[in-house]
């Protein structure tokens, strides 16, 4: 299996660079939980926050969470081939 995801320094840049890893297909389930236990500690950080003001830190976490839910999808997708 292979995925596409960006360089977590050249995002926060905005200069998309993509790095291709090869993960083999036993490991896609573990990882993809793992991916899901961290949205869910995300959630629970974001929930402290809602309501207020977009401060940074509520931006910087809600920028981590699109990040991992697109990962997560890559993963998912490139799986399923």
């Amino acid at each position: 299996m292979i995925f596409y995801s960006f360089n977590d320094q050249a995002y926060l840049n905005h200069r998309k660079k993509v790095v291709v890893v090869k993960i083999d297909s036993k490991y896609v389930p573990i990882l993809l939980e793992g991916l899901e236990e961290l949205l869910y500690k995300l959630a629970l950080q974001m929930e402290d926050l809602k309501g207020g003001p977009m401060t940074p830190e509520r931006k910087r976490l809600d920028k981590k969470q699109k990040m991992v839910e697109d990962l997560q999808h890559k993963i998912s997708l490139q799986s399923e081939d």
